[in-house]
């Protein structure tokens, strides 16, 4: 598909750049996509070129996560909060924003208070990685 590509985009908009993959070539990418201090994003790979894929997990109001969830998923977290992307393993590694959470503001004992918490660390981090 992408040679497809390649070829009819000069044809059909010359001029126009294609980039074929989000990661590679002469994007960066690959993430982290998981929290980090924002120092660190500035310090990572990619720096030298437009780096696509970074970021943290993005976590949602409390009123939009009791509209996705049933009351008794809410807290603890859970396996449903990861059908939600907020998996603590894998690539989100969302353990590592719970710990940043933690290391700034002690443990949340309930979803409200996470996800209030939450704002802080997704508005800190923000700067980081754009």
């Amino acid at each position: 598909m992408d040679t497809a590509i390649r070829t009819m985009i000069p044809e059909i908009h010359p001029g126009i750049h294609y980039v074929s993959n989000s990661s590679m070539g002469v994007v960066s990418g690959g993430g982290p996509y998981r929290a980090l201090p924002p120092r660190d994003y500035f310090l990572l790979y990619g720096f030298n070129k437009l780096h696509s894929e970074r970021g943290m997990p993005n976590v949602m109001t409390y009123e939009s996560m009791k509209q996705m969830l049933p009351e008794s998923a809410l807290w603890p977290q859970n396996s449903q909060w990861g059908l939600h992307d907020y998996t603590l393993e894998g690539a989100q590694g969302a353990a590592s924003f719970n710990r940043i959470i933690e290391k700034g503001f002690g443990p949340a004992d309930n979803a409200k208070k996470f996800t209030e918490l939450a704002q802080w660390i997704n508005y800190n981090g923000y700067p980081g990685y754009v």
